[in-house]
């Protein structure tokens, strides 16, 4: 392409560079979306709320419940050992040069 090609004295560029400037101010103007409604509630509770039909308070209270329980058979599962170990005589300690190269 020539440099010295000088297109700003062209009517039907000028024209035509001003309906694109034009065109694309519109085109911004209706993609630019509005002032857009952030929910402040979470999308769990609004999950619960969704499935169970119900407010956010008691989604609210659905999810605590859950959280409760899950803690109380997480607490079930680590401190229901009998304090017997399985296979005592078994177990064999090996000195520490085994793991070291």
């Amino acid at each position: 392409m020539d440099e010295n090609l000088d297109l700003s004295k062209n009517a039907d560029i000028k024209e035509a560079l001003r309906e694109f400037e034009e065109k694309s101010k519109t085109e911004q103007a209706q993609k630019a979306p509005e002032v857009l409604q952030v929910s402040k509630i979470p999308k769990m509770t609004v999950l619960v709320m969704k499935w169970f039909k119900i407010e956010q308070r008691p989604a609210e209270y659905v999810l605590l419940g859950f959280a409760i329980l899950v803690i109380l058979f997480s607490l079930f599962l680590i401190f229901k050992g009998t304090g017997k170990v399985e296979n005592g005589g078994d177990i064999q300690v090996l000195p520490a040069e085994a793991f070291v190269r």
